[in-house]
Parts: C-alpha cells; structure tokens; sequence
C-alpha cells in the first residue's frame, strides 16, 4: 500500500510524480500497470508523465447528471467511507503528516484483522 498524506494547501497533482516514483520503488510494482485516477488530472502532461514510467493513466470523471455507479471510483469511495468509521480518522487531529498516516495504517490493519476473523 501506497500511502501520502500532504498539507491542505499541496494539490494532488502535485504529488503525482512522487507516487509513481513510490510505485516503482515497491516489489508490487510490476503487477501494476494502470493508475486509475479522477479528473482532475487529465491532460497531456500527465499521460506523458506516466507513460514514461511504463503505466497507462485511466480517468475517470464524475457524472454530469444526478448519481451513477463510476468504474473503480466506488473502490476509493468506499475506502474512504471506512475510515470515516474511526474517531481519529473523522476528524483533522493530527498536527504531523507522519502521525495521520499512522492512524491510517493502523486503521486498515484493524479493517483487515475483522474481515479475517469474521471469516473464521
């Protein structure tokens, strides 16, 4: 798991080159070959930017109209929606980046951990 939690005031694209460098830097790298991501990162530049690392950028835009299912995008949405579960998680508590990230690997592993043993 890939995980960059920056300042409010850092746009996500910004970061865009850092996660890809991260990707390749993981020994998962080789089973992912696309990034799926919002709209807010169309564009040329960015198409260019992942294709020289050897991935394919997929965007997906949100719906013109009222509510509709996306591809993928209820994936990120649902993620989201489990970790709002967690108090510390809820809210914007922690002062340090390093210490929010923490909380949010701690609360997957606790995710993990009850679907394991519900299983059982």
């Amino acid at each position: 798991m890939i995980l960059i939690i920056t300042a409010a005031n850092i746009p996500d694209r910004n970061v865009l080159d850092l996660i890809i460098n991260q990707l390749r830097n993981k020994k998962i790298s080789g089973s992912v070959t696309i990034i799926i991501a919002d709209g807010g990162y169309s564009g040329k530049e960015w198409k260019r930017l992942v294709r020289r690392k050897g991935l394919k950028l997929k965007i997906i835009k949100k719906a013109k109209n009222g509510f509709k299912v996306l591809p993928r995008r209820w994936v990120v949405e649902r993620s989201f929606a489990w970790l709002g579960g967690y108090r510390r998680l809820s809210k914007h508590y922690e002062f340090h980046t390093e210490t929010a990230a923490a909380f949010v690997y701690l609360a997957f592993i606790s995710l993990l951990l009850n679907r394991l043993f519900t299983l059982y």
